[in-house]
């Protein structure tokens, strides 16, 4: 009888995608739920986001599909007062949180707009109008990084590119071209990502997924992971 019981409490180990950088997310189960029957992403065109009262603009939380979608153009024929009011609610937005760099996509806004504050004082705060990246370092000089991402709070090890090129326009509607390197050049590939539906988990590996994530990006990872990896250049 001894020797059965203690077989019995014998019990076999779950293998874990918990990797040792990943901490448990903030979505709970009811949040998880409450996405999966949500089949289109609920955005917010630019001039509603505009006229929005607020001061700020609230952060989408993974899983929420909105996450997912990717991003409009912004229209040669903005209104520039939309754009001014956009850049100072993603400025306080950003602020409040205290990061350095906000996509409009996370806050839910389908439109390719990105604020950068600045940064050990080499950037003035710069409001980046569809910013595609058109030039990139040799892959061979990747550099890893942990990153979080304000839309989900876990740390991931990914590799990111170690120079890129964006072009972008102003309130104005002047190209202009940013070159970057280090946490700068992170920051915006990191950014430009969100506008493209991707976050930084796709850039990790399945086997490192926490169980969470995976029961809902399992069935998509790989293609997701895919596009992350891609290291497309806008022409």
């Amino acid at each position: 009888g001894k020797d059965n019981d203690e077989t019995g409490k014998k019990k076999k180990k779950k293998k874990k995608r918990r990797s040792s950088h990943q901490t448990s997310t903030s979505a709970s189960s009811r949040d998880v739920e409450e996405f999966r029957d949500q089949e289109t992403p609920v955005t917010l065109p630019l001039a509603d986001a505009a006229t929005e009262y607020y001061p700020g603009f609230a952060v989408r939380k993974w899983p929420d599909p909105v996450l997912r979608h990717v991003t409009s153009n912004v229209p040669a024929s903005v209104e520039k007062r939309d754009l001014v009011v956009i850049a100072g609610k993603l400025e306080q937005t950003a602020r409040s949180k205290g990061v350095t760099a906000l996509a409009a996509q996370c806050c839910g806004i389908d439109a390719s707009i990105i604020v950068l504050l600045p940064q050990n004082d080499v950037l003035e705060k710069t409001l980046l109008v569809n910013p595609r990246i058109v030039g990139r370092s040799p892959e061979a000089n990747k550099v890893e990084y942990d990153e979080k991402c304000l839309t989900l709070q876990i740390m991931s090890k990914v590799w990111r590119d170690a120079r890129v090129v964006v072009e972008y326009e102003d309130m104005d509607g002047k190209t202009h071209v940013l070159h970057a390197h280090g946490e700068l050049a992170r920051c915006l590939q990191h950014e430009i990502d969100h506008d493209r539906g991707i976050l930084n988990l796709d850039l990790v590996e399945s086997n490192l997924l926490l169980d969470e994530i995976w029961e809902i990006e399992g069935p998509t990872h790989a293609q997701r992971m895919e596009i992350a990896r891609s290291r497309t250049i806008s022409e």
